[in-house]
């Protein structure tokens, strides 16, 4: 999650999904976490980070497959905002009062663990099924038929 000067928080519009996120990605061979999450925000949104801390760490078991997500809290060093094509279809920055209303509950959840007051390092542990059934068909439209032919927004 990352701030700007006036406290407002940087967040993406995702290509595939079209939900509002925190910038973020995977983790390439011999990075660190911090150089992963720089890189990634970096590629993203064009904005270079300092990195705060490590707010917490969630394990997501998604019955088919397992993800582990390390949730950072950063600041602006520079840069400007310039989207990634193909992954991210627009870039905002967003009153911390208004964040509630356009994030999915999960990435709200962890704006609301970054400020809860507590500086340890969190662990949540979320048991889900990977996509409701009504959801699936856009996701491979979006991700893969529609982006390929050339018709989903990019």
């Amino acid at each position: 999650m990352v701030l700007n000067k006036k406290g407002e928080v940087l967040v993406t519009q995702r290509q595939d999904l079209l939900i509002w996120v925190f910038p973020g990605g995977g983790i390439e061979r011999g990075e660190s976490l911090e150089q992963a999450a720089k890189r990634e925000v970096e590629e993203e949104t064009g904005i270079k980070i300092k990195i705060k801390r490590l707010v917490a760490v969630y394990i997501v078991d998604n019955f088919l497959w397992k993800s582990i997500n390390f949730f950072f809290l950063a600041t602006v060093i520079g840069g400007s905002l310039k989207r990634q094509k193909g992954e991210v279809l627009a870039l905002r920055w967003v009153k911390e009062e208004s964040l509630g209303k356009i994030l999915p509950k999960r990435h709200y959840q962890r704006f609301l663990d970054a400020f809860s007051g507590d500086k340890r390092i969190g662990l949540r542990v979320a048991h889900r099924f990977p996509f409701f059934v009504s959801r699936l068909p856009a996701f491979v439209w979006r991700r893969y038929l529609g982006k390929w032919l050339g018709l989903a927004r990019v």
